[in-house]
């Protein structure tokens, strides 16, 4: 198992891009409930305020969980793309 971290914050990204990972309560659970039909996710935390927003993963298997943040990336800066 191996604890995978992906964010942003207001020193690493523009307003513009941090706007587009910005997550109500409902979209945080909708993306959690999402994440965690992934066989390869054992555990996951989504923490998201103004000025950053962070998701811990801790991931069975770290290279099949590139694909996985790949498809939290894509989903959350353009939600009409899916990767199949």
């Amino acid at each position: 198992m191996q604890l995978i971290v992906l964010g942003l914050n207001h020193k690493t990204a523009p307003v513009e891009i941090r706007e587009r990972f910005n997550f109500s309560q409902d979209r945080t659970v909708r993306v959690l409930r999402r994440l965690r039909n992934n066989d390869n996710l054992n555990e996951a935390v989504l923490l998201s305020t103004c000025n950053r927003t962070e998701l811990y993963m801790v991931l069975e298997d770290p290279a099949a969980g590139l694909l996985c943040c790949a498809i939290w990336q894509v989903n959350n800066i353009n939600p009409t793309i899916s990767i199949i």
